[in-house]
């Protein structure tokens, strides 16, 4: 077949009273083919080829019937005709669905990025299903997404109070292995009743203690302005869209069993669009790593050192207190810890109990040597020290209502080598 500079010379030519012969000479062509060209009424149209078989086809059906059930997802369309047999790439399902969807407009929104372990986004989602009679009932999705590395948490439940949801940060705060130092959520009346004219919030007393209690920062989205939290928003998405459509359960033990599966084997390792990193695989990267790990046998004291004295980290941990000598190296460690949290059990400790610091170096033997009482102004117990030791502080006393008016001090020095070089052990006062 010419093409269309070509023809275009070709009538051109003839035009000029150019003979058949002349024309063929001049473009290089055979005489049949002038011919056909003249003798055409408009120019050629190749003929339709015949269409390809597509791996594609045997499934259409199907496809038209889950994209009609509002599944239009091709990761789960994928994974469901997997199962079916298909063996065709997923590019050729994406072209094939594509003019299929409803076209949706999209408003553009400014994305920000937190630190590591800095935030959390929590919202609620609503799923609804049939039972097999027919009847229409829904279960309520929880969803927390920690900001910076995308890491998913997901558990229904039936209702949307505040028990529930508290229930949840606490199933959340398990699976996550710590919390956050802020969580961002909605207006919704679990955590909010409302604003008075100023803007100021109106908390819901009951979640609001349990968000002092725990020790992180509850903060609010703008009203109206959910896409604050675009995270979670897009993490409720992603479930409505990649685990809801294809799930089927019993009850709603059945239905968190899979969706923690589906967390660990979906949901948490993709790589995800935004970060092109597994949420898995940032997460790792998020906790900040403990300087040691502190322990007092006799009272069954074990817990992580970290960096810091704020309540975020001293609801995860003990901190170490900055200016003082690392844990594990020469000089005086100062350690600090919540009376009511880690160090609650310092009230039983005993002159000559056996404290160890574990470290990258290694693991080190100390021995307590006493514990007293002091005012807060008291800062001298963390002066240096010529021997390598550690001085534990919380408050005092230990049962106070309200904040607590005095320190206890518990001072343990390394043990020797040779324990006979030790010293006598001083006496517990106050």
């Amino acid at each position: 077949m010419l093409g269309g500079s070509t023809v275009k010379q070709l009538v051109e030519l003839s035009g000029q009273h150019l003979s058949i012969r002349a024309i063929a000479r001049r473009l290089d062509i055979s005489r049949n083919t002038v011919r056909k060209y003249l003798r055409a009424p408009g120019l050629p149209v190749a003929k339709p080829r015949s269409r390809r078989p597509s791996k594609l086809d045997p499934f259409r059906d199907p496809i038209r019937r889950r994209l009609a059930a509002g599944v239009e997802n091709c990761v789960v369309l994928l994974r469901e005709l997997r199962a079916q047999g298909y063996a065709g790439s997923y590019s050729i399902l994406k072209d094939h669905v594509r003019p299929l969807r409803l076209g949706r407009a999209v408003k553009a929104t400014m994305r920000f990025e937190t630190k590591p372990g800095e935030q959390a986004q929590v919202d609620f989602g609503h799923f609804p299903f049939l039972t097999p009679d027919g009847q229409r009932h829904w279960y309520w999705g929880f969803a927390m997404v920690l900001a910076w590395s995308r890491l998913l948490y997901v558990e229904f439940i039936r209702r949307a109070d505040v028990a529930s949801f508290i229930r949840c940060h606490l199933n959340a705060f398990e699976h996550f292995g710590g919390l956050p130092r802020t969580c961002l959520y909605d207006n919704t009346k679990v955590v909010v009743l409302g604003r008075d004219a100023a803007g100021v919030p109106h908390w819901n007393a009951t979640f609001l203690d349990f968000a002092l209690r725990v020790g992180f920062e509850a903060r609010l989205c703008r009203p109206y302005r959910a896409q604050t939290k675009g995270r979670v928003e897009s993490g409720i998405k992603y479930v409505k869209h990649n685990f809801w459509p294809a799930v089927e359960f019993r009850d709603g033990v059945d239905l968190n069993r899979q969706a923690h599966a589906w967390m660990e084997r979906v949901a948490n390792v993709r790589v995800h669009g935004t970060t092109d990193e597994r949420p898995v695989d940032r997460f790792a990267r998020e906790a900040p790593p403990p300087l040691g790990v502190l322990r007092i046998p006799r009272i069954g004291l074990e817990v992580p050192i970290l960096e810091g004295i704020d309540s975020w980290t001293l609801n995860r941990a003990v901190g170490h207190i900055e200016g003082t000598a690392l844990p594990g190296s020469d000089g005086n460690a100062g350690i600090a810890g919540h009376r009511d949290g880690f160090f609650r059990g310092l009230k039983d400790v005993r002159p000559g109990d056996v404290l160890e610091l574990e470290t990258l170096a290694g693991i080190e033997a100390y021995r307590i040597e006493r514990a007293w009482v002091v005012e807060p102004s008291e800062v001298s117990v963390l002066e240096p020290t010529p021997e390598r030791a550690v001085t534990l502080v919380t408050c005092y006393p230990f049962y106070f209502m309200g904040p607590a008016p005095r320190r206890f001090i518990v001072r343990a020095v390394l043990e020797p080598a040779n324990p006979q070089d030790s010293a006598p052990m001083g006496p517990r006062s106050n």
